[in-house]
């Protein structure tokens, strides 16, 4: 998302339409999923461009990036948690989110696995990439995406998606693909494979 104004100076939450730009684009649900309505224009969005404390910066086009970290958390059985997201992108996905500012990439992931389905593990670094058209809720198309795997000694049968999802999915890397994963986990699985 190319922005035409600055990005706000403080760490208070700041949402805007990403169709008219006007702040105050509010969330909503529809059909269990989460959206995004503005007063200003009318139009009810999929996604916003908001601000809170998340590392957010532009580039020199003005080009809105955001750093965000991932856990691909496997089970004895080989298999990944995935679970299907309730906020844009509506697809596939593993624990993941936005980084803090101040916070580090390790400590954004294990924050994240802990905050969206109990699970606290150590996590191991597989990749940091530049993820051009990586769509997120908050308005990015592009990412500085950390990945990172963490491993659970059972099957996992008892992990519960506390929240931006549906119900833990445990599943191969191909089952996860076929099944139409989000595109970040897409591009990480078929480029670092080797790595799981």
């Amino acid at each position: 998302m190319k922005l035409t104004f600055p990005l706000p100076s403080d760490s208070k939450m700041h949402r805007f339409c990403i169709v008219c730009k006007a702040e105050g684009a509010t969330q909503v649900v529809e059909n269990s999923k989460t959206k995004y309505h503005c007063n200003s224009c009318g139009v009810t969005s999929e996604r916003a461009i908001y601000f809170n404390q998340h590392k957010a910066w532009l580039d020199e086009v003005n080009e809105l990036w955001h750093e965000s970290s991932g856990v691909f958390v496997r089970n004895t059985e080989n298999k990944y948690l995935f679970y299907k997201r309730t906020g844009y992108p509506y697809r596939l996905t593993v624990p993941s989110g936005h980084v803090d500012t101040g916070e580090s990439g390790a400590v954004a992931a294990q924050r994240e696995l802990f905050e969206e389905t109990g699970i606290k593990a150590n996590v191991k670094l597989i990749a940091t990439e530049e993820v051009y058209g990586d769509s997120c809720s908050a308005g990015a198309d592009v990412h500085l995406w950390n990945a990172y795997i963490a491993n659970v000694n059972n099957d996992g049968a008892d992990v519960a998606i506390l929240e931006e999802g549906e119900k833990a999915l445990w599943l191969t890397l191909d089952e996860a693909l076929s099944q139409g994963a989000v595109f970040v986990v897409e591009y990480v699985v078929n480029k670092h494979r080797d790595q799981f």
